[in-house]
C-alpha cells in the first residue's frame, strides 16, 4: 500500500513541475513597442555630454489626445554617448493612463521623441533641453533612429 501511495505522489509532484514550468514559458511576451538608436546631431555633440537624464516619449499619432502613450527615463552616467541603444517595451515604459487606452490594441504607427532633459523632471520641454523626433514609425520597429537635432529656446 505504502509502495502505490508513494508512486502516486511522484506522479503528482512530476504533473505539477510540467505544470509550473509550462506557466512559466507560457506567459506573456511583452512586444517591443520600437527599438533603436538616438544619436546627436554634430553642432550638439558637445552639449549633450552634459546631460544626465534622456526621455524617450511615445505618442500615438492618431489619437485624438495630446497625452503621450508613455516615457521611459534613463539616468546617464557621464553625460549623453552618441549611439544609445534603446527598446521600449510596456514593462520599461511608464505608460500615461488616460492616453494608453486598451493595453490589448496597439497603434499601428508611433511617434518617438527623444528629449535630453536638463533638469531631470517629467513633463513639456524646457529652454537648455535637446530633442529630436521621428514621424510614422510602424509598432515593432527594431532599426528606428532618433536624431537629436533642436535646442529648445
Amino acid at each position: 500500500m505504502k509502495r502505490i501511495t508513494l508512486i502516486g505522489a511522484l506522479i503528482i509532484g512530476a504533473i505539477a513541475v510540467i505544470a509550473l514550468v509550462a506557466a512559466l514559458n507560457m506567459g506573456e511576451k511583452s512586444p517591443i513597442y520600437a527599438a533603436g538608436k538616438i544619436e546627436v546631431a554634430p553642432e550638439f555633440k558637445e552639449d549633450a555630454q552634459a546631460f544626465e537624464t534622456l526621455f524617450v516619449i511615445v505618442f500615438d499619432p492618431d489619437s485624438p489626445m495630446p497625452m503621450p502613450m508613455g516615457a521611459m527615463k534613463e539616468r546617464l552616467n557621464g553625460g549623453f554617448k552618441d549611439g544609445f541603444s534603446f527598446a521600449l517595451t510596456k514593462e520599461k515604459m511608464l505608460r500615461m493612463a488616460m492616453a494608453g487606452g486598451d493595453d490589448s490594441q496597439h497603434p499601428k504607427y508611433l511617434r518617438i521623441k527623444a528629449r535630453l532633459d536638463k533638469d531631470g523632471l517629467a513633463g513639456p520641454d524646457q529652454p537648455g533641453d535637446l530633442v529630436g523626433i521621428v514621424e510614422n514609425v510602424p509598432f515593432g520597429s527594431d532599426q528606428v533612429i532618433v536624431k537629436i537635432e533642436k535646442k529648445i529656446q
